[in-house]
């Protein structure tokens, strides 16, 4: 099997790893998670609500929210609203670096590697992918991509990037097309291959 044939099956089961009943519910709900992140990005400034909104939705578990929401809303090391747009606007100044742009974002106290990767996917998503630890257990199993912890490092998420704008590409020319979004996109690799963890 063609490994965007394998992806695409699993990619209509994202946000969930089990089958929908029908694709019309997962479409609507994928649609409404499309246009809330549109949103967010056509914005000019992320509100402290917003940004507790992302941490909610990258870390289904409180514990794992704690530090983010801290963050955002300036309850932690003073960090507020205000710090992490300008952090936003400064991995803007790096077009062509991308530890440049996570490091920018990266300053923000509270911020780990996965929710800094959720910032620069959502403003750049033709260059970033968000960082997950379900994602990366598929590529391990199906591609045999190696990575020293069960979570992300700096040293593991630049070949990570690299893998998933690699599969990007095999996607694009597979002639295999995705029924939902009628193309392939660094997100919806990032959601097959979250949705296809077992």
């Amino acid at each position: 099997m063609v490994f965007a044939d394998y992806l695409a099956s699993w990619l209509n089961r994202y946000p969930s790893d089990r089958e929908w009943v029908d694709d019309d519910a997962n479409f609507a709900c994928r649609r409404s998670e499309a246009r809330w992140l549109s949103g967010l990005r056509e914005q000019p400034a992320l509100t402290e609500g917003d940004m507790a909104g992302l941490v909610m939705w990258k870390f289904r578990w409180r514990a794992a929210q704690l530090k983010p929401l801290q963050a955002a809303t300036g309850s932690r090391h003073g960090g507020t609203a205000d710090v992490v747009n300008s952090a936003i606007a400064e991995a803007r100044s790096h077009p062509d670096d991308d530890v440049g742009a996570l490091n920018m974002i990266l300053s923000v106290p509270g911020f780990g590697l996965p929710m800094a990767s959720v910032f620069l996917a959502l403003y750049f998503p033709d260059r970033f992918t968000i960082a997950d630890r379900r994602a990366l257990q598929t590529l391990r199993k199906w591609r045999g991509f190696q990575a020293g912890a069960l979570t992300f490092t700096i040293g593991d998420w630049v070949p990570y990037l690299a893998e998933c704008r690699a599969i990007l590409s095999e996607c694009q020319a597979s002639g295999v097309v995705p029924s939902f979004e009628g193309q392939w996109t660094l997100r919806s690799v990032d959601q097959a291959l979250w949705a296809a963890r077992t």
